[in-house]
């Protein structure tokens, strides 16, 4: 922290530096820290993500565990028919 001279013999004021002004500010605002801590558990989640999930998702499947969350099947007929009475 600086002293800044003065010019007309009052006391001399003490001048903040940049990230001390940005680190005073910073404690009183709760929004930008909420948001920050969130932006930081993401960034955490996403480098230890190899620990907090090891299994392969590709190499697992939903059928094995229940047959009845797999997605239904795609039946090519219905998804191209089309009208072939004149209608759009």
């Amino acid at each position: 922290m600086q002293i800044a001279p003065s010019a007309n013999g009052a006391p001399a004021l003490k001048v903040r530096g940049y990230w001390r002004t940005v680190g005073y500010r910073l404690r009183y605002d709760y929004v930008t820290l909420f948001f920050a801590l969130v932006i930081l558990c993401i960034a955490l989640s996403a480098i230890f993500a190899p620990w907090l999930a090891p299994f392969d998702p590709l190499k697992t499947s939903v059928s094995a565990i229940n047959p009845l969350l797999m997605p239904p099947p795609i039946v090519p007929e219905i998804a191209t028919a089309r009208r072939t009475d004149g209608k759009a």
